[in-house]
């Protein structure tokens, strides 16, 4: 059984109708404080980052029906400047609530979670912003410093979801990606991290020695730090991660945080078996949640990871075939347990074509390798031939 709790509305708003104006196109009443005329450009889908994001949230939460939460990241006067999973499942709510104008011109009978232009149009109209008065996006918070050419600077981290009460481990570096050797000079501390959303700035202290550094060509210099949660605890919802090279530049990356104390169980829904999927068909993938008693309001942070397996009929007779080791096909990850997963078949995933074949599904908490579920016996995907 899917848990899904009832949670308390925050801000009130209504949907009205001007004179002259068809029941068919209202605007939103947005509450105080808020700017109501904001004309969105550009199209947006999970991983966009901007304040365009934070916009298309605040308008989402500004209906109950398309609420991304109700209390939390995300909820009203949360909003942030990340497309996560949750503002993907709040869009396709929105999608399916116009579907006559949105989905349906599109040829789609679900919602895809993509701000495309019928999307952004629709909003616009909701927004009562006509077209050609598009409004500036300014920075949401400082960006990252420019590299100077021949050189490269990242961030990484030991991996991408975590829980409230775990560090993470930050690794920054700076490569000569010239043809000739360089020579750096710091100035100071060769590399700090922050985390921008949170005002949080933390800086190495760097040997002396660390003060100039010659690296040859590709060669890389890089510095790792402990963020610990003890001296500054993520809240559950999505982090940028910060790196710069002091005097040569800075690189973002996201994070997730998951504040689950326990393993929810998982069941996969669909698909469980037998199935037959064709190339370029779409299918949603779908799971029920259950949840101890008294941790129900985690539900609205949790978030899964989407893999397919191979699957061979189990062996009944001796000797038993071998077969060739196949790495899983991760779909998505970090992806919200409130609503199912539309995929295409003939989705690019990690670089790779999911092949003919067959698999089953295996859903699993994000970032973690228990409270796994697979569908009960194995799914078939033909070429469309």
């Amino acid at each position: 059984m899917l848990v899904i709790v009832a949670l308390p509305s925050v801000v009130s708003a209504e949907i009205i109708v001007t004179p002259g104006q068809s029941s068919a196109s209202p605007t939103i009443a947005l509450p105080p404080g808020i700017a109501k005329k904001f004309c969105f450009t550009r199209n947006l889908s999970l991983g966009s980052v901007g304040e365009e994001v934070r916009q298309l949230q605040i308008k989402l939460n500004a209906d109950l029906d398309t609420r991304i939460a109700a209390v939390g990241p995300g909820s009203p006067g949360n909003e942030s400047t990340y497309f996560g999973p949750a503002t993907r499942a709040a869009l396709i709510k929105f999608q399916e609530k116009f579907k006559s104008e949105i989905l349906t011109p599109n040829g789609l009978a679900l919602g895809n979670g993509f701000f495309g232009a019928k999307a952004r149009e629709k909003l616009n109209a909701l927004m009562g912003c006509g077209p050609g008065t598009p409004t500036p996006v300014p920075a949401p918070m400082p960006t990252p410093a420019p590299t100077p050419e021949g050189i490269s600077v990242t961030v990484s981290t030991d991996k991408q979801t975590y829980s409230s009460n775990e560090d993470i481990q930050i690794i920054v570096a700076l490569k000569n990606t010239s043809s000739q050797p360089k020579q750096f000079q710091f100035g100071g501390c060769g590399a700090t991290y922050s985390i921008p959303s949170d005002n949080f700035t933390y800086g190495q202290v760097c040997a002396l020695y660390l003060m100039n550094v010659t690296l040859q060509p590709n060669e890389t210099k890089s510095w790792t730090f402990t963020h610990k949660s003890s001296d500054k605890a993520l809240a559950a919802g999505s982090h940028t991660i910060r790196g710069t090279v002091t005097n040569y530049g800075s690189a973002d990356t996201v994070i997730m945080v998951q504040d689950l104390a326990i393993v929810p169980q998982l069941k996969v829904v669909s698909p469980n078996g037998n199935e037959v999927w064709a190339k370029g068909s779409q299918h949603p993938l779908s799971w029920s949640v259950a949840l101890p008693k008294g941790y129900e309001n985690k539900f609205a942070t949790l978030k899964l990871d989407l893999s397919f397996e191979p699957y061979h009929q189990p062996c009944t007779n001796q000797p038993c075939p071998m077969y060739a080791s196949i790495k899983p096909f991760t779909i998505a990850q970090n992806v919200s347990a409130i609503s199912n997963f539309l995929w295409n078949t003939a989705q690019n995933t990690e670089n790779r074509f999911v092949p003919a074949g067959q698999y089953v599904l295996k859903v699993c908490p994000a970032g973690m390798s228990e409270g796994c579920d697979t569908s009960d016996a194995g799914f078939v995907i033909v070429d469309n031939s």
